[in-house]
C-alpha cells in the first residue's frame, strides 16, 4: 500500500508582540473551546460579539469558519450546548512554532510545516486571519510539494497557494500542464490586447483576448479584428488620426496594446474577457 504526503514548511513574520497571540490562537484553533464552538456553529452572529473577542479568539473564529469539517460539526452538533472544555476532534492539519532568533528584534517568524503531510487548506485559512487580524499586506506563499513512498506516475507533483489578508488562491501544476499541452496541440499564441473605444472627447478601453496560430502577427490580428469585427465591418479607416470608423458613427483606435499571455494566464483570464 502506497503513502502520499504534502510537503511543505514556510514562514512569515510578525511583531514580537503579536507572536504570543498567534501561538494562543493556533491552541485555540487546534483544541476550540465550547464558548469558540458556540460562535463558529452559528449561522450568524453579531458583529459587535465579534469585536468583543480577544484577538487570539478573533483569528481563531475567522480560521475555523473555513475549516473544511465546520460543516461537519454544524450538523453533527446543531442544537448541543457545548458543554465540554475544549472540543478535541479538530485536526490542524499542521504544526506552528515561533523563531524568536531573527534579524529583526522587532519581529518574529512564524514558520508553519508539518512532520509528514500538511493541510494546506487550513493552513490557509489560519494565515489569512492572522493577516487580516493584524491589517498586514503581506503575500504569504505556501509551496506544497505531492510525493509517495512507492512509484506512482500519478503521485509526485506540486502546489502553491498564495495568502493575503482578503484572498486565498490555490494552483496546482496538473492545471498549469493541461493549459501548456492544449496550446501546443492546437499551435496558438494568446494575446492580451486593450481596445480604445472613442465617443465624441471620451476614451473608453478594454480588455480582449487574441488568439492566434503560432508565430503570427499579433498585431496583424488585432487590426483585422478591429476592421472586420468589432463593431462590425469598418466602414472606413483613418490611419493619420489612428481611427477605424464604422456605420454607427462610432469610432475605435487603430493601435492596440498587445502583450503576450502565457498558457496558464490564458486558462484563467479566458472565463472573465472575451476571446476571439
Amino acid at each position: 500500500m502506497a503513502n502520499y504526503y504534502a510537503l511543505s514548511q514556510f514562514g512569515f513574520k510578525v511583531k514580537a508582540e503579536h507572536a504570543p497571540i498567534v501561538t494562543e490562537a493556533y491552541s485555540l484553533f487546534s483544541e476550540p473551546p465550547a464558548k469558540l464552538m458556540k460562535l463558529v456553529t452559528q449561522e450568524k452572529i453579531d458583529p459587535e460579539t465579534i469585536k468583543a473577542l480577544e484577538p487570539a479568539m478573533r483569528i481563531a473564529l475567522e480560521a475555523l469558519a473555513d475549516h473544511q469539517d465546520i460543516d461537519y460539526y454544524k450538523r453533527e452538533f446543531e442544537g448541543e450546548t457545548w458543554e465540554d472544555d475544549t472540543v478535541e476532534m479538530l485536526n490542524p492539519g499542521f504544526d506552528l512554532m515561533i523563531e524568536h532568533k531573527t534579524d529583526d528584534e522587532n519581529h518574529k517568524l512564524v514558520v508553519i510545516g508539518a512532520d509528514e503531510s500538511i493541510n494546506d487548506d487550513h493552513a490557509a485559512v489560519f494565515v489569512s486571519a492572522v493577516l487580516a487580524e493584524f491589517d498586514m499586506p503581506d503575500v504569504v506563499p505556501i509551496n506544497v510539494a505531492y510525493t509517495c513512498d512507492k512509484d506512482r506516475l500519478d503521485a509526485f507533483g506540486g502546489a502553491v497557494t498564495v495568502v493575503t489578508k482578503d484572498s486565498i488562491t490555490f494552483e496546482d501544476g496538473t492545471r498549469l500542464i493541461d493549459a501548456e499541452r492544449k496550446a501546443a496541440e492546437n499551435n496558438v499564441d494568446y494575446y492580451l490586447g486593450t481596445i480604445t473605444d472613442v465617443n465624441g472627447e471620451s476614451e473608453y478601453s478594454s480588455k480582449v483576448i487574441k488568439v492566434v496560430p503560432k508565430g503570427a502577427d499579433a498585431k496583424a490580428a488585432f487590426r483585422d479584428l478591429l476592421i472586420n469585427d468589432w463593431n462590425g465591418a469598418a466602414e472606413s479607416v483613418d490611419e493619420e488620426n489612428d481611427l477605424v470608423w464604422f456605420e454607427d458613427g462610432k469610432a475605435t483606435r487603430l493601435s492596440v496594446d498587445v502583450q503576450k499571455i502565457k498558457p496558464i494566464e490564458y486558462a484563467t483570464l479566458s472565463m472573465y474577457l472575451p476571446v476571439h
